[in-house]
Order: structure tokens, then sequence, then C-alpha cells
């Protein structure tokens, strides 16, 4: 995995808007997982508050999925 595979207590709540974006959708975790990781590489770049990124990063994959992508 990538980012989120380091100990901390911000991958439970990432692991936990993973899991509640599969169920909302219901598509395979491990594929909601990469959309995920990879808008969170994205925002954690130019993220000045961390604690807002799994709502930003959520809001995103939505959108993704919402378009077909």
């Amino acid at each position: 995995m990538g980012d989120m595979s380091k100990a901390g207590s911000g991958r439970d709540v990432h692991d936990s808007v993973i899991e509640s974006l599969a169920m909302q959708y219901q598509m395979d975790e491990n594929h909601i997982r990469r959309i995920y990781e990879q808008e969170l590489s994205k925002l954690k770049h130019d993220s000045r508050v961390k604690s807002f990124l799994p709502v930003l990063c959520s809001r995103h994959v939505k959108e993704i999925l919402s378009t077909g992508g």
C-alpha cells in the first residue's frame, strides 16, 4: 500500500473512509483504496491542515466515481 501503510492514527480514519465509500458505492474496497491513495498523495502535497484530508479526499473520490472514472 502507499502512504497509508505507515503506522499512525490517521490510518484508521482513512481506512474507515475507504470502507464507507466501498459500502456506499457497492464497489471492491481495493479499487476504492487505489483511487483514494492516489488522491490522498496529490492532496497531501499542498495541504496545510492535515485533519481535513479524509473529507477532501473522500469528496474527490466521490467525484471520480460519479463521472465513471
